[in-house]
């Protein structure tokens, strides 16, 4: 797929996947820009807002029920 992002938790097992799949893989650098975090949010971000799984379109929706 392409220009697909994707935020992972380093540990032991992803940097050992990492490593396998390295000549594979095209990045960008380690540290994401703040544009590119937020278009990952608003395109695959969820939260629960009253029992129910919303998207995350807008700050709004983090902010109603604090």
């Amino acid at each position: 797929m392409i220009f697909n992002r994707l935020f992972l938790k380093v540990n032991k097992a992803t940097l050992n996947m990492f490593h396998r799949v390295e000549p594979y893989v095209t990045y960008m650098g380690m540290y994401p820009n703040l544009k590119s975090v937020r278009d990952l949010i608003y395109k695959r971000g969820y939260g629960k807002l009253y029992k129910q799984r919303t998207a995350l379109t807008d700050n709004s929706i983090v902010e109603q029920p604090i």
